[in-house]
């Protein structure tokens, strides 16, 4: 999972076709359902969308007698990787709605956050992308939706200031870069 967080997708295929081989060899279901569905995270972020809902659609197979969290990774993946092919359609928004449910169910805020900052660059939602962003504390969440809202998904215009912004308010682009001038 780390590979994929770092996006060095080369790596993390090479350990995925190793894993799964064993994993599928020694019948450990679970994690071979979680190899799956971090794969698929993979294809999603470097822009695979059929090949990320290949690979759900393996994990949800394997993964269908659960209703732990790894199912739960996985209806949301699914419902994001949705909503990414299919801008935000109702269909795709109601999923990922439902999966906000389930996640509040289980007090799994992690996977509201992830619901929020999808369902943001599927919509080209510049206030709700702005939320997530200034929501956490954390740098590298900041850094990682700073770059998922450019790497394709949405344009640099979700990070522009309205108009109305006063002019001495720093401009939303300096905030993710404080030496840019």
């Amino acid at each position: 999972a780390a590979l994929v967080l770092a996006f060095d997708f080369p790596k993390a295929r090479n350990l995925f076709q190793k894993l799964d081989m064993e994993t599928q060899a020694s019948g450990n279901q679970l994690l071979r359902g979680n190899i799956h569905e971090i794969m698929a995270q993979a294809s999603l972020y470097a822009g695979d969308l059929s090949e990320a809902f290949r690979l759900l659609q393996l994990a949800e197979a394997i993964l269908a007698q659960t209703e732990n969290f790894d199912r739960l990774f996985v209806d949301k993946w699914l419902a994001i990787t949705s909503a990414l092919k299919d801008k935000a359609s109702p269909s795709s928004v109601e999923a990922i709605e439902k999966v906000r449910q389930k996640a509040r169910e289980r007090h799994h805020w992690e996977t509201l956050r992830e619901c929020d900052l999808f369902e943001a660059i599927a919509r080209g939602d510049g206030k709700r992308l702005r939320r997530v962003y200034f929501g956490t504390w954390f740098p590298a969440y900041r850094a990682r939706v700073a770059f998922l809202s450019k790497q394709g998904f949405t344009g640099e215009e979700f990070f522009d200031d309205p108009p109305e912004a006063a002019a001495d308010t720093p401009r939303f682009s300096q905030l993710l870069d404080p030496l840019q001038t």
